[in-house]
């Protein structure tokens, strides 16, 4: 079963049942999901398409769906999903979270990666770290929780037909083509949300006053267009916004917004590799900053700031794997991350891993509940 949002202007979701085959490989295999995507039908009717995730390291898992299911509205899903959950497979015991860097840890890494900052070597690096904890709900739940709770939130997927089951919760879109049409929405700048109006009023202030939060933001917009730049044609790329604020469960964002034409010979896989991995989950200049956050970085990230979505003829989208919840072998693991420029705080950008935290702790603890 898959779940992929369309990120078009109406919104909603595709919903595949069982895939017919798939596909997967590395980063050297795409030659494959090229080939398929030639063979694809054209007939909207029967909307085949490739859904599946892709990690950071540029491994993809596609299945081929013969068709794809549209739900129009986030309602309209959630009732079909409500109705496949297992109640029984949930368990009492509220779960234990464990991560593999702590704040000092953390913190440490935070210094390190001003030092490269201050040298040259980077301008902004996103730097990650890991929470697992044992876990023997029903993924479905998850799925539930996050439609239900995940205000703002159109980047909710769901996978459980590749090797291991993914529950994301994504606030960012990665990428979208029509046609030949390119867009993408990169997100930073983090700010917490609670119930209480005047303290949202001075973090909404304190975000949009925020040098650093404007400066990363801005590096990123100008990595994206670089990145478009290899694919699309000459003069066709444009910023139409270049700070907006976006709200969702507990935090609040800035985003801007990247679009361009793309280019004869590129197709959407090119379109799709000429940017991946995203500029927000990795920092600029790209390469670097990818080296070092496998140097500095406990583990390797896996699924984690690679990509969720879908191929059709049509067209593409992606949802950034960022609030992402992997599942296997009765263990949940999920990752937060937080931008490091010169102007960071260690502490503070531990503070804010912390705060994306607490959406998805909490979806883990509400569907362990009987």
């Amino acid at each position: 079963m898959v779940v992929v949002p369309s990120w078009n202007k109406q919104g909603g979701f595709y919903y595949g049942e069982k895939p017919l085959f798939a596909v997967q490989g590395d980063i050297h295999c795409w030659s494959k999901v090229k080939s398929l995507l030639r063979e694809l039908p054209q007939d909207a009717e029967r909307n085949p398409g490739l859904a599946g995730h892709v990690d950071f390291d540029g491994n993809f898992w596609f299945g081929f769906y013969p068709q794809l299911q549209f739900f129009k509205r986030k309602k309209e899903l959630l009732g079909f999903v409500q109705k496949k959950i297992n109640s029984k497979n949930h368990c009492s015991a509220p779960p234990v979270f464990v991560s593999d860097t702590d704040r000092e840890r953390y913190a440490t890494m935070v210094l390190q990666a001003k030092d490269y900052i201050a040298s040259g070597d980077i301008y902004v690096i996103n730097l990650a770290r890991e929470m697992t904890c044992p876990w023997e709900g029903d993924p479905l739940a998850l799925l539930g929780f996050f439609l239900e709770e995940g205000r703002g939130l159109e980047g909710i997927c769901y996978i459980d037909d590749g090797p291991k089951t993914l529950v994301c919760a994504s606030p960012e879109m990665f990428l979208r083509i029509e046609g030949n049409k390119l867009e993408s929405k990169p997100i930073k700048g983090t700010r917490p949300r609670s119930d209480k109006r005047p303290e949202n009023r001075r973090n909404l202030l304190d975000l949009v006053q925020s040098e650093k939060e404007k400066a990363e933001l801005l590096m990123i917009t100008d990595l994206v267009r670089n990145d478009f730049g290899k694919v699309c044609a000459y003069g066709s790329i444009r910023v139409p916004h270049l700070r907006r604020l976006s709200s969702h469960p507990h935090l609040y964002h800035m985003h801007s917004k990247v679009e361009g034409i793309i280019a004869f010979p590129y197709d959407k896989v090119d379109a799709f590799l000429a940017n991946f991995p995203g500029g927000s989950v990795t920092g600029t200049p790209k390469k670097r900053a990818i080296e070092l956050i496998r140097q500095l970085e406990i583990h390797p990230r896996g699924s984690y700031s690679g990509a969720i979505g879908y191929f059709k003829a049509a067209g593409a989208a992606f949802t950034m794997a960022i609030r992402l919840v992997e599942i296997e072998e009765k263990k949940a693991r999920f990752w937060v991350g937080s931008g490091v420029t010169f102007d960071s705080d260690p502490y503070a950008e531990y503070e804010e891993t912390e705060q994306k935290a607490i959406f998805i702790k909490t979806a883990l603890e509400n569907c362990t509940k009987k």
